[in-house]
């Protein structure tokens, strides 16, 4: 007999990123209450925000208005320091070692379904974890068609909210029975909401999660199937670019298939509402303190500490550009032709890129050694230009650099 199993990971930490981890609660809540079994669900949460100094609200978290905590009752399997990506990876292939150790691991056969959710920033090709740590597309894909290939699944179901979040399977041939959606296309933003709770002070949700949660509340399981909350989620999410990639033939199950099958009506005062007005570019989404003062204080000492935090940011934002420059003239020199390509061209993820692993390492790296001066979690919006090191790493043979040497620009150049 078939089992449902659910992986649900939150990739961030810190209280402004308060959203990934409620919507990942939220997403927990809903399966229980449609029928899921908790041994069946593997959670990934740092868990900082529930009871972080800042939350008003302690022990609790909301994923809208509403306030209906979805905290509790979450059953964390991984948390704090656990929370890494090579743990997801060692997780989802049913590592002995980590189950040995009493941590839950992916035990699904060929005879069961698999729900995967993701929740964090992301960037060009990368999904983010905490602390400066981050998941490749080429990682993700080797692990999709391995699982395919050993039959860990009758038919897998991908949720991702992130940023650029579409760059993860482009040029991507996905293998059967394999079926994902991204919050976003793989170039832009995807959007937070419920961002104007004066007493949070924190962006609540994320668009794409809020919407195809409140679209499951909202349908029997057994008469809705994954395209039509696709299409519901794709027209609710007006921001940013919802995409599908994959087998349309799991697209036409069920979603009980995967959520759940017991049905399940949620009070109406705590339904999710699918246009909200209070949306933010996620990458702004820690701003939204500052721009609720601005928005309704009119104590001038307070606006203007606001007005100086959204300055700094922006600051922050210009200095980031600055260093990327740097880094770039640093490697190419300011009249390669290179420099420009490096600085503008978008390339695709894999089709140009993945068939050579030594450029997604070298992607990988450059990457993780700029978060040690800019982390996307401190500083969302230095993922914008992380294509750029891709393309660093496209040019490295033309350019004669190696990876090493590469690295120790970055290096250097953060350290000015």
């Amino acid at each position: 007999m078939s089992k449902n199993w659910a992986v649900l990971v939150a990739g961030s930490l810190d209280y402004q990123n308060y959203r990934h981890q409620a919507d990942i609660a939220h997403a927990y809540q809903i399966l229980i209450q449609h029928g899921f079994h908790t041994d069946k669900i593997i959670t990934m949460m740092y868990d900082d925000v529930a009871n972080d100094p800042q939350n008003p609200f302690p022990g609790q978290l909301y994923n809208n208005y509403s306030r209906v905590d979805v905290y509790k009752g979450v059953k964390i399997d991984y948390r704090d320091s656990m929370v890494i990506h090579n743990n997801f990876l060692r997780m989802m292939r049913g590592d002995k070692e980590l189950k040995r150790k009493g941590f839950k691991v992916l035990e699904s056969t060929e005879e069961d379904n698999v729900f995967f959710n993701f929740a964090d920033h992301g960037a060009s090709g990368l999904i983010s974890f905490p602390v400066a740590d981050s998941l490749e597309a080429s990682e993700l894909q080797e692990l999709i068609t391995e699982m395919s290939e050993k039959k860990r699944f009758k038919e897998l179901l991908i949720y991702i909210e992130a940023c650029e979040s579409g760059s993860m399977f482009e040029g991507y041939k996905m293998p059967n029975n394999v079926f994902a959606t991204t919050a976003a296309n793989g170039q832009e933003s995807s959007w937070a909401c419920y961002c104007d709770d004066s007493d949070l002070g924190t962006c609540l949700g994320d668009c794409y999660s809020v919407n195809w949660m409140h679209d499951t509340d909202s349908f029997s399981t057994s008469d809705r199937t994954v395209e039509q909350q696709f299409e519901a989620v794709r027209t609710a999410t007006t921001q940013s670019h919802v995409q599908e990639f994959g087998d349309k033939k799991v697209a036409h199950e069920n979603l009980a298939e995967f959520q759940g099958h017991t049905t399940w009506k949620q009070k109406q005062e705590s339904l999710a509402v699918l246009h909200p007005p209070d949306q933010l570019d996620s990458r702004k989404a820690h701003l939204a303190h500052h721009y609720q003062v601005l928005k309704r204080s009119n104590d001038l000492t307070k606006r203007r500490k606001a007005l100086h935090q959204i300055n700094l940011d922006k600051m922050r934002n210009a200095q980031v550009e600055e260093v990327i420059e740097w880094i770039v003239e640093a490697s190419v020199g300011k009249l390669d032709s290179a420099a420009s390509q490096v600085m503008t061209e978008k390339i695709k993820v894999n089709k140009e890129f993945l068939d050579g692993k030594q450029y997604a390492q070298c992607y990988k790296s450059l990457v993780k050694q700029f978060a040690n001066c800019f982390s996307m979690n401190k500083v969302p919006m230095s993922a914008k230009h992380y294509y750029k090191f891709r393309n660093l790493c496209k040019f490295s043979s033309r350019i004669n650099q190696s990876l090493a040497e590469l690295k120790a620009i970055v290096v250097e150049t953060c350290d000015v």
